[in-house]
Parts: structure tokens; C-alpha cells; sequence
């Protein structure tokens, strides 16, 4: 049985797989150099707002008493597209370059979907005596949803701008489809599927996001 000090270093290393890959990719790419820190908080806290408002709408058309697993399924996928609309209304309403606006926008929606879904379960699970790998599943699965909302942002930007090619544009459609129902794909799945089909997911589309991403900043370049 663990001690209770190892049980905090449990939970302080899947807080950091889970939270600091946020603050790398801050660091790293263009947000630090364009000072972008105050549209990744308010991102942060548009998700927040959202996600309030997705588990309120939930509970009140799709409460979870045992009833149809796939007309739940249809409603959360439905909130996950009004979501969706929700980033592009954050997208319309700052003004920055074309890549900073959805890299800014996508790791600040993740990092708050992160730390509201994710933080509290992983304090008091990780915590417990007994080692449990779900808490480390967890922090990879706050991996692939940064990957997801930064592909998902990047799309959303593409489809206002003028000019795009039409590849770009079909692939984005596709990513956004696959953010969109992916919680519906998942749930027809069985369980020992989950990850696998979130990496596949989101390895489609991460190709999508850096497609776009680098399609907007040359864009920027040739204007």
C-alpha cells in the first residue's frame, strides 16, 4: 500500500501531464511572441461559461436516469456542435492575426475544459491509496483535447477567411465533424475502444489543424 506522500506525487504527475503541455505549447509557438496570454484566458474562460451551460442544458433534456444511451448520446453531440458556435462567436469578437486568434483560442477552450472536467476527479482519485492508471488515461486524454479544440478553432478560422483552398476547407469540415459527433462515435464503441479511437481522432485531426494553421499563416505572409 502507498504511503500517503507517494499518493501526492501520483497526483502531481497527472496534473502535470494533463495541465503543462498547455503552458509548453504557450511558450513554444507564436502566442508568447505576439503576448497573446490575455485572449488564451479569455478562452479559458468562454469554455468555462459553456461548459456550464452544455451541463445545465444536459441535465435538464438528457438527464442520465437509465433511459436511451443513444438519444443522450444524440444530445450531447448536438451540444458539442452549439459549442462549436460558441468558439466562433470568441473567434469574431478578438481582433489578432488569423493563426494567433485559433492557436490562442483552442489551447485556452482546452486548458478550461481541462482543468473544469478533469481537475477535481484527478485530486480526489489520484489521492487515494490505491494506484489506479484511469488518472493517467485522464491527463492523456487532456492531451488529445488540446489537439482537438486547437484542429477545431483552426477549422472554424479557415471557413471565415476568403481565399482558402478548397482541400483545406474539405478537411476542415471533416475535423469539425469529427469534434462534433465524437462523443456520439465513441459511446458505439465498446469501452476498451475509447482511447484508441480519441488517438485516431485526434491524429486526424492534428494533419488538419497543421494543415490550416500553416495555410493561415501563409496567408498572412503573402498579404
Amino acid at each position: 500500500v502507498p504511503c500517503a506522500g507517494m499518493t501526492y506525487i501520483h497526483f502531481i504527475n497527472c496534473a502535470l501531464l494533463a495541465f503543462a503541455p498547455s503552458f509548453v505549447v504557450f511558450q513554444a509557438s507564436k502566442l508568447r511572441e505576439y503576448g497573446a496570454l490575455s485572449l488564451v484566458l479569455r478562452a479559458l474562460a468562454g469554455a468555462v461559461l459553456t461548459l456550464f451551460a452544455k451541463v445545465f442544458l444536459l441535465a435538464t433534456f438528457a438527464p442520465d436516469s437509465g433511459g436511451s444511451s443513444l438519444a443522450r448520446g444524440v444530445v450531447v453531440s448536438g451540444l458539442d456542435v452549439a459549442e462549436l458556435w460558441a468558439i466562433v462567436f470568441f473567434l469574431r469578437s478578438v481582433t489578432s492575426e488569423a493563426s494567433v486568434k485559433a492557436l490562442g483560442a483552442g489551447v485556452g477552450w482546452s486548458l478550461g475544459v481541462n482543468i473544469a472536467t478533469r481537475l477535481v476527479p484527478m485530486w480526489v482519485g489520484a489521492r487515494s491509496l490505491e494506484f489506479s492508471w484511469d488518472y493517467l488515461w485522464m491527463a492523456v486524454d487532456a492531451n488529445l483535447t488540446i489537439v482537438s479544440y486547437v484542429a477545431a478553432a483552426a477549422a472554424l478560422q479557415a471557413l471565415q477567411r476568403r481565399g482558402v483552398s478548397k482541400t483545406v476547407t474539405n478537411l476542415s469540415y471533416v475535423c469539425l465533424a469529427l469534434f462534433g459527433y465524437q462523443v456520439f462515435v465513441t459511446g458505439m464503441l465498446h469501452r476498451s475502444l475509447f482511447l484508441v479511437e480519441k488517438v485516431v481522432v485526434a491524429a486526424a485531426q492534428c494533419v488538419v489543424g497543421g494543415s490550416v494553421l500553416q495555410s493561415l499563416g501563409t496567408d498572412v505572409k503573402r498579404a
